[in-house]
Protein backbone atom coordinates (compact mmCIF):
# COMPACT_ATOMS: atom_id res chain seq x y z
CA UNK A 1 0.00 0.00 0.00
CA UNK A 2 2.79 2.65 0.72
CA UNK A 3 5.99 1.32 -0.93
CA UNK A 4 9.29 3.96 -1.25
CA UNK A 5 12.30 3.22 -3.56
CA UNK A 6 15.40 5.96 -2.82
CA UNK A 7 14.16 8.30 -1.92
CA UNK A 8 15.74 11.72 -1.01
CA UNK A 9 15.22 15.11 -0.47
CA UNK A 10 17.36 18.26 -0.29
CA UNK A 11 16.22 21.31 1.18
CA UNK A 12 18.11 25.03 -0.04
CA UNK A 13 21.94 24.99 1.12
CA UNK A 14 21.39 22.21 2.93
CA UNK A 15 23.02 18.20 2.29
CA UNK A 16 20.28 16.05 1.10
CA UNK A 17 18.49 13.53 3.19
CA UNK A 18 18.73 10.08 2.04
CA UNK A 19 15.53 7.47 3.08
CA UNK A 20 16.13 3.96 3.32
CA UNK A 21 13.36 2.12 1.19
CA UNK A 22 10.31 0.00 2.43
CA UNK A 23 7.16 -1.44 2.15
CA UNK A 24 4.28 -1.03 4.14
CA UNK A 25 1.47 -3.47 3.53
CA UNK A 26 -2.45 -2.73 3.30
CA UNK A 27 -4.30 -2.85 7.09
CA UNK A 28 -0.43 -2.76 9.10
CA UNK A 29 0.97 -0.56 11.48
CA UNK A 30 3.54 1.27 11.83
CA UNK A 31 6.04 3.80 13.55
CA UNK A 32 8.64 5.44 11.95
CA UNK A 33 11.06 6.46 14.34
CA UNK A 34 14.50 8.50 15.08
CA UNK A 35 15.58 11.38 16.93
CA UNK A 36 14.95 15.31 16.76
CA UNK A 37 16.48 16.37 13.43
CA UNK A 38 16.65 13.14 11.04
CA UNK A 39 13.81 13.95 8.87
CA UNK A 40 10.74 12.20 10.52
CA UNK A 41 8.35 14.95 10.08
CA UNK A 42 9.89 15.31 6.27
CA UNK A 43 9.52 11.95 5.48
CA UNK A 44 5.88 12.10 5.99
CA UNK A 45 5.57 15.39 4.16
CA UNK A 46 7.20 13.77 1.42
CA UNK A 47 4.69 10.38 1.81
CA UNK A 48 1.57 12.98 1.80
CA UNK A 49 2.49 14.47 -1.27
CA UNK A 50 3.14 18.10 0.46
CA UNK A 51 6.98 17.77 -0.60
CA UNK A 52 8.24 16.67 -3.90
CA UNK A 53 11.44 14.30 -3.54
CA UNK A 54 14.65 14.99 -5.18
CA UNK A 55 14.80 11.33 -6.17
CA UNK A 56 13.48 8.22 -6.10
CA UNK A 57 9.71 7.04 -5.94
CA UNK A 58 6.89 6.79 -3.41
CA UNK A 59 4.06 4.83 -4.43
CA UNK A 60 0.42 5.07 -2.35
CA UNK A 61 -2.64 2.48 -3.90
CA UNK A 62 -0.10 1.15 -6.90
CA UNK A 63 0.12 4.64 -7.68
CA UNK A 64 3.43 6.95 -8.06
CA UNK A 65 2.34 10.26 -6.38
CA UNK A 66 5.43 11.71 -7.63
CA UNK A 67 4.64 11.71 -10.99
CA UNK A 68 1.38 13.76 -10.48
CA UNK A 69 0.88 17.61 -11.14
CA UNK A 70 -0.35 19.26 -8.40
CA UNK A 71 -3.78 19.33 -9.73
CA UNK A 72 -4.00 15.35 -9.11
CA UNK A 73 -1.74 15.10 -6.45
CA UNK A 74 -4.05 16.92 -4.21
CA UNK A 75 -6.89 15.03 -5.58
CA UNK A 76 -5.31 12.28 -5.22
CA UNK A 77 -4.27 13.16 -1.28
CA UNK A 78 -8.02 13.92 -0.81
CA UNK A 79 -9.47 10.56 -1.67
CA UNK A 80 -6.23 8.47 -0.82
CA UNK A 81 -4.47 9.34 1.96
CA UNK A 82 -5.61 11.35 5.82
CA UNK A 83 -2.68 12.96 7.13
CA UNK A 84 -3.09 14.00 11.52
CA UNK A 85 -0.59 17.09 12.09
CA UNK A 86 1.55 17.65 14.95
CA UNK A 87 -0.89 20.61 15.79
CA UNK A 88 -4.76 20.82 14.65
CA UNK A 89 -4.74 23.10 11.92
CA UNK A 90 -8.36 24.43 11.93
CA UNK A 91 -10.40 27.34 9.98
CA UNK A 92 -11.47 28.88 13.33
CA UNK A 93 -14.10 30.45 12.11
CA UNK A 94 -16.13 27.22 11.06
CA UNK A 95 -17.41 24.85 13.07
CA UNK A 96 -16.08 21.34 14.13
CA UNK A 97 -18.82 20.09 11.34
CA UNK A 98 -18.11 22.95 8.76
CA UNK A 99 -14.50 21.96 9.01
CA UNK A 100 -15.33 18.23 8.59
CA UNK A 101 -17.43 19.56 5.29
CA UNK A 102 -14.46 21.19 4.25
CA UNK A 103 -12.46 18.31 4.13
CA UNK A 104 -14.94 16.51 1.81
CA UNK A 105 -15.13 19.77 -1.04
CA UNK A 106 -11.21 19.53 -1.03
CA UNK A 107 -11.51 15.77 -1.77
CA UNK A 108 -14.31 16.43 -4.42
CA UNK A 109 -16.52 13.90 -2.44
CA UNK A 110 -19.95 14.13 -1.36
CA UNK A 111 -20.92 16.17 1.39
CA UNK A 112 -22.30 13.82 3.93
CA UNK A 113 -23.24 14.65 7.50
CA UNK A 114 -24.56 11.13 7.92
CA UNK A 115 -20.89 10.44 7.67
CA UNK A 116 -19.29 13.10 9.91
CA UNK A 117 -22.12 12.93 12.44
CA UNK A 118 -21.55 8.88 12.91
CA UNK A 119 -17.61 9.53 12.75
CA UNK A 120 -17.78 12.35 15.35
CA UNK A 121 -20.04 10.05 17.80
CA UNK A 122 -17.65 6.98 17.56
CA UNK A 123 -15.05 9.73 18.68
CA UNK A 124 -17.14 10.99 21.61
CA UNK A 125 -17.37 14.37 19.90
CA UNK A 126 -20.54 13.93 18.71
CA UNK A 127 -22.40 17.20 21.18
CA UNK A 128 -19.33 19.05 19.56
CA UNK A 129 -20.11 19.36 16.15
CA UNK A 130 -21.51 22.92 16.25
CA UNK A 131 -18.78 23.92 18.25
CA UNK A 132 -15.53 26.26 16.80
CA UNK A 133 -12.31 24.79 17.26
CA UNK A 134 -11.09 26.92 19.86
CA UNK A 135 -13.25 25.97 21.90
CA UNK A 136 -12.13 22.60 22.54
CA UNK A 137 -10.06 20.68 24.43
CA UNK A 138 -6.73 19.78 23.31
CA UNK A 139 -7.62 16.06 23.25
CA UNK A 140 -10.79 17.08 21.80
CA UNK A 141 -8.67 19.54 19.19
CA UNK A 142 -6.97 16.11 18.41
CA UNK A 143 -9.40 13.58 18.09
CA UNK A 144 -11.14 16.25 15.60
CA UNK A 145 -7.96 15.91 13.78
CA UNK A 146 -8.44 12.14 13.11
CA UNK A 147 -12.05 12.86 11.91
CA UNK A 148 -10.84 14.92 9.41
CA UNK A 149 -7.58 12.62 8.41
CA UNK A 150 -10.03 10.01 8.24
CA UNK A 151 -13.56 11.11 7.40
CA UNK A 152 -12.76 10.36 3.37
CA UNK A 153 -12.28 6.82 4.37
CA UNK A 154 -8.40 6.90 2.76
CA UNK A 155 -6.29 3.70 2.10
CA UNK A 156 -3.24 5.30 3.82
CA UNK A 157 -3.28 7.25 7.81
CA UNK A 158 0.14 9.37 8.20
CA UNK A 159 0.08 10.77 11.60
CA UNK A 160 3.10 13.36 12.50
CA UNK A 161 3.57 12.98 16.51
CA UNK A 162 -0.03 12.81 17.47
CA UNK A 163 0.83 12.05 21.26
CA UNK A 164 3.72 14.63 21.99
CA UNK A 165 1.79 17.49 23.77
CA UNK A 166 -0.68 14.56 25.65
CA UNK A 167 -0.48 13.18 28.93
CA UNK A 168 -0.26 9.35 29.68
CA UNK A 169 -4.15 8.60 29.48
CA UNK A 170 -5.13 10.77 26.44
CA UNK A 171 -1.95 9.31 24.41
CA UNK A 172 -3.03 6.14 25.43
CA UNK A 173 -6.77 6.91 23.51
CA UNK A 174 -5.45 9.03 20.58
CA UNK A 175 -3.23 5.60 19.57
CA UNK A 176 -6.36 3.49 20.73
CA UNK A 177 -8.56 5.57 18.14
CA UNK A 178 -5.88 6.13 15.41
CA UNK A 179 -5.72 2.04 15.52
CA UNK A 180 -9.28 1.34 15.55
CA UNK A 181 -10.03 3.42 12.51
CA UNK A 182 -7.30 2.34 10.28
CA UNK A 183 -8.66 -1.06 11.37
CA UNK A 184 -12.18 -0.36 10.40
CA UNK A 185 -11.40 1.12 6.94
CA UNK A 186 -8.33 -1.58 6.54
CA UNK A 187 -6.01 1.24 6.13
CA UNK A 188 -2.34 1.69 6.33
CA UNK A 189 -1.28 3.76 9.28
CA UNK A 190 2.32 5.39 9.76
CA UNK A 191 2.78 7.43 12.85
CA UNK A 192 6.00 9.60 12.83
CA UNK A 193 7.05 10.06 16.89
CA UNK A 194 9.67 10.03 19.24
CA UNK A 195 7.27 8.99 21.90
CA UNK A 196 8.87 5.72 23.41
CA UNK A 197 5.39 5.33 25.11
CA UNK A 198 4.35 3.84 22.12
CA UNK A 199 6.63 1.06 21.07
CA UNK A 200 5.04 -1.40 22.70
CA UNK A 201 1.66 -0.50 20.87
CA UNK A 202 3.77 -1.44 17.47
CA UNK A 203 5.66 -4.43 16.49
CA UNK A 204 6.50 -3.20 12.98
CA UNK A 205 8.98 0.27 13.19
CA UNK A 206 10.94 1.71 10.78
CA UNK A 207 14.17 3.04 12.45
CA UNK A 208 15.35 6.62 10.61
Amino acid sequence: MVYTSDISYKYPGQEPINFQSFDCKENSHWLLLGQSGCGKTTLLHLLAGLLKPTSGSIKIADTDITTLNTGKLDHFRGQHIGVVFQKPHFVQSLTVVENLRLAQYLAGAKEDDKRIKSLLESLNLGHKLKVKPRELSQGEQQRVAIARAIVNQPKVILADEPTSALDDANALEVIQLLESQANEQKATLLIVTHDQRLKDHFPNRIQL
